[in-house]
């Protein structure tokens, strides 16, 4: 006895399918369930898969105290789930389909000597967004103060989240971001 088969293919084919109003289609490269509206096959996910990409922090990037900059990710020895929803940059992770993400970021930060703080905030397509995120270092103890931030987001296809930062004004020294010790991850919750 056959169970119930749905309209199925590769990622290539079912993207060229219009399909009908409610009708369930299943994408074979990805092991992924959509539903066309009539117009386009729209992701609703698999119970057994998250769409999710992770990254680490590059080089050092030394901030100092007035000027933001754009915190560097490594673009190997990351995980995406699947090649069809993220890529990954040098200035962060790109949303390849509109839908609603869930963002965080632990931003691990050093300091030269004395006390230290570090204003951290996500970034999208370059340009910083609110709110603002602290790291505070006290003056005995330097290394290894972190930001935890968390946020969701509606993004659009194309759209970059990355992390900015820089070090808060009334400070002295340099603070910066290690290689390898910040984090960046995105996941998809909704798509569409």
């Amino acid at each position: 006895m056959s169970g119930l088969q749905l309209r199925r293919g590769n990622s290539t084919t079912l993207a060229a399918i219009t399909g009908d109003a409610g009708e369930p289609l299943f994408d074979t490269t990805n092991n992924a369930l959509y539903v066309s509206n009539g117009s386009a096959p729209q992701y609703i996910g698999s119970p057994r898969r998250t769409e999710a990409a992770f990254c680490r922090s590059a080089a050092n990037s030394s901030c100092a105290q007035a000027t933001e900059i754009q915190v560097q990710w490594a673009t190997s020895d990351t995980v995406v789930t699947s090649s069809g929803f993220f890529t990954i940059a040098a200035d962060g992770i790109t949303a390849v389909v509109a839908g609603i993400y869930l963002i965080q970021a632990s931003i691990t930060s050093y300091a030269t000597s004395t006390a230290k703080a570090l204003e951290v905030r996500f970034s999208k397509n370059g340009t910083s967004e609110t709110p603002i995120f602290y790291s505070y270092q006290d003056a005995a103890y330097r290394r290894g103060s972190s930001a935890s931030m968390l946020t969701m987001m509606a993004l659009d296809a194309g759209d970059e989240i990355g992390v900015r930062s820089r070090g808060v004004a009334g400070t002295t020294g340099t603070v910066w971001i290690e290689a390898d010790d910040s984090s960046l991850t995105m996941t998809l919750i909704q798509e569409g």
